[in-house]
């Protein structure tokens, strides 16, 4: 048998490499998922703004604590815009599997880090925000009532957060499977 034998032989048996596997369905419904919570987030944090503007001058709070606030706002809503930018630059249902593994993985962890760093903002301008109340108040009704709205808010931005973190964990799950 000769070299040239073998190449035409080895060329007849057409060899072709298993193309990738994409991910389901199932992947496509949480990525919309996933997307419309961002919406929906980004939407809601956007639209407080001015709520909190108006807010802080009917408690006649400092200029520099309101404009914390709503710098710590524009923070969060700037992080969950690049996410949703690079959500939809992703086109993760037509990546193959092991790249949208790879891209849910760095996501989650980027939702982590923007998670620790949001809360590392928010609860010490809130801490600042209840010391000036209780300072500039007459009753302990308005300081009680600070203290609760602290408490839910917190309790809130925690469930979402980890709502978010669960549709991520299942996106990734799935991937695996």
């Amino acid at each position: 048998m000769d070299v040239e034998s073998l190449k035409s032989a080895w060329k007849d048996q057409k060899i072709n490499a298993p193309e990738p596997k994409r991910p389901g369905k199932r992947i496509r419904a949480l990525h919309e998922r996933l997307r419309l919570r961002l919406y929906v987030i980004l939407t809601l944090n956007i639209g407080v703004i001015p709520l909190i503007g108006y807010s802080m001058m009917y408690l006649e709070v400092p200029l520099w604590l309101t404009i914390l606030f709503i710098v710590i706002l524009l923070f969060e809503s700037a992080m969950k815009l690049l996410e949703l930018v690079r959500l939809n630059q992703s086109h993760l249902p037509t990546m193959t599997t092991a790249d949208a593994l790879r891209f849910t993985i760095a996501m989650r962890h980027r939702a982590m880090i923007n998670t620790a760093i949001g809360f590392g903002l928010t609860i010490p301008a809130l801490i600042l925000f209840l010391v000036i109340i209780s300072d500039h108040s007459d009753g302990s009704a308005l300081v009680c009532g600070g203290i609760t709205g602290a408490v839910i808010g917190i309790i809130v931005g925690y469930r979402i957060i980890a709502n978010h973190l669960k549709l991520l964990d299942k996106l990734r799950r799935s991937l695996e499977d």
